[in-house]
């Protein structure tokens, strides 16, 4: 099987490159190498080459997670032909570009949306750094109406922002307050536990070098190149421990993160940046457990319907999370001594619908990412700042992992990407229509 595993792998590498080909928006194309290689290739590459390594992430027999890394890259490769099929198209039927906030250039209109993007941005995080030491953010996760509706338009803001940065830089001095704002963005995700989102220290100075028709200057290479290197540097140690101190429960604050660097050792910190690293990106082992103990379509047909749970304000059904302990990520976390009521692991997306709804969950998820492909790709042909917002939120930038995705997480995009689309309509229209 392990043969198998590795042509797959192969395969998907041979996809990306094919797609560089076609694409011309190098941001997008960065975006998809990064999605795919940092969620699916790389801890699957790691996992195989350091499987007896004393910081390897092992809750499966060695055979358990090459049949399963063999699903997921399987259903990787069937997505990445999708995207090659659409970046070999040079038109794609939609009417995406036609919508007003799509269509609309003005600079009097995109200093609107930075502006307001901005106010969003820094509003949010000064209300959870205010209210986080008093379980604040805790609530958050409660999926109140108004919190459902609130999220995603913080996010968006973010995308704006980062659009701002990726594609734009019209104004020194704006590019500049932007930048201040998104470095304090991550210090505050980093602070209530996410540590993924550093990421954005390596991607925004690779993304902004590639998207750029002037040349740069040997002092600006040697300046992003220092900006990368140094990225890297903070990465490797923050990380590690930043989850030990979120292991503490409490959030995480700057002199705590220098203090536990300081006392540790460079190998040491290597061994937990590794651990730390494939624990994270370790959902195929997680989800070949579940699958282990409770096999394949244990959820009827009517998991479809669930994802429109989320247009339901609460007072109308109370209970519509009721379930929630039996998501798949609970149960996962559960078969790995975690509390199942705060216990929550990643889930690899094939394995994830096939312990949900079978091969039945798979098809229905190829058709849905048909779709999203599509929408994905005609967003990136807008040169419009919303158009490559949505296209950044879908990808759950700077996450990314949302390449392959499934029909569950595709449909919760498309109803929360309408709201906000309404939203933003509703503030902009009038003011700039009439």
């Amino acid at each position: 099987m392990i043969v198998i595993l590795v042509f797959l792998i192969f395969l998907a590498f041979y996809f990306l490159f094919k797609l560089k080909g076609f694409i011309s928006d190098k941001p997008f194309v960065i975006l998809i190498f990064t999605s795919v290689f940092l969620w699916n290739l790389m801890p699957t590459i790691l996992t195989l080459l350091f499987w007896n390594n004393n910081f390897s992430f092992r809750i499966v027999s060695f055979n358990e997670f090459v049949n399963a890394a063999s699903i997921e890259t399987a259903y990787l490769d069937a997505s990445l032909l999708i995207f090659l099929y659409f970046a070999r198209k040079k038109r794609i039927k939609s009417s995406l570009n036609k919508l007003f906030l799509f269509s609309n250039n003005s600079p009097k209109f995109e200093l609107k949306i930075i502006r307001y993007s901005i106010f969003v941005v820094i509003f949010y995080d000064i209300v959870v750094y205010v209210f986080f030491k008093n379980q604040y953010y805790s609530s958050l996760s409660g999926q109140s109406v108004l919190i459902t509706l609130f999220l995603p338009i913080v996010t968006f803001s973010e995308a704006i922002l980062y659009v701002y940065i990726i594609y734009k830089r019209k104004e020194k001095r704006l590019s500049f307050i932007i930048i201040l704002i998104i470095l304090f963005d991550i210090w505050m995700t980093l602070t209530r536990g996410s540590r993924m989102s550093m990421i954005l220290l390596l991607l925004i100075p690779l993304l902004v070098y590639q998207n750029t028709e002037k040349k740069f200057s040997f002092r600006k290479k040697f300046l992003i190149i220092l900006v990368f290197l140094t990225s890297f540097f903070v990465i490797l140690k923050v990380i590690p421990t930043s989850e030990v101190l979120r292991s503490k429960g409490n959030s995480i604050k700057l002199n705590q993160i220098s203090s536990a660097i300081n006392s540790a050792n460079s190998y040491l910190m290597f061994n937990l940046f590794m651990r730390s690293l494939l624990v994270k990106l370790g959902s195929i082992q997680n989800t070949a457990l579940l699958v282990k103990y409770q096999g394949y379509n244990n959820r009827g047909v009517e998991e479809f319907l669930s994802p429109f749970k989320i247009l339901i304000p609460r007072f109308l059904w109370p209970n519509k999370y009721s379930s929630i302990g039996e998501r798949p990520s609970r149960i996962a976390a559960s078969y790995q001594g975690m509390n199942p009521d705060i216990g929550v692991v990643g889930i690899s997306p094939a394995l994830g619908v096939m312990w949900s709804n079978g091969l039945l969950g798979i098809m229905v998820s190829l058709v849905a990412s048909f779709v999203f492909i599509k929408v994905l790709f005609v967003l990136s042909r807008i040169d419009n700042f919303f158009a490559k917002s949505f296209m950044l939120v879908m990808l759950n930038f700077p996450i990314l992992d949302r390449v392959p995705n499934v029909y569950s997480f595709i449909t919760i995009s498309f109803i929360l990407l309408s709201i906000v689309y309404i939203i933003y309509y509703m503030i902009f229209y009038f003011k700039f229509k009439y």
